[in-house]
């Protein structure tokens, strides 16, 4: 005898593949805003510590999905994809910012590196 009863979709699953699908235009926007440095430079930590955050809850809803027997550990495995490429493309944006942001505050330190570095020549070519 087969159970007909549908299943019952995993409230934070639902919950976290959705979240993790409106982090990423939303965090676009907050990158663009910090590039044209109308908003604070520490924001830019906001993206990879969400995308953190959104990877556990997800890592969570397959958790429960399984146990429960529940729908919804595939969206909550998209969830984590979506917020695992999120997290490195923001941990290389901040990287950028943060080499955006001494560059800014250093240049003159800059200035004199680019000129010792062009006047570096090599008297035995490398084999």
């Amino acid at each position: 005898m087969q159970n007909n009863t549908p299943r019952k979709m995993n409230t934070l699953a639902l919950v976290g593949f959705i979240v993790a699908l409106i982090q990423v235009p939303l965090g676009l926007t907050l990158l663009n805003l910090l590039l044209e440095k109308s908003m604070p430079v520490f924001l830019v930590l906001f993206v990879p510590v969400v995308s953190i955050v959104l990877i556990v809850i997800n890592a969570i809803a397959i958790r429960q999905a399984k146990k429960k027997a529940e729908k919804g550990s595939g969206l909550a495995i998209t969830g984590i994809i979506v917020s695992a490429l999120t997290f490195l493309l923001g941990v290389i944006f901040s990287l950028m910012m943060i080499a955006l942001a001494s560059d800014q505050h250093f240049p003159e330190q800059t200035q004199k590196l680019v000129p010792a570095a062009e006047s570096i020549s090599c008297s035995k070519p490398i084999a």
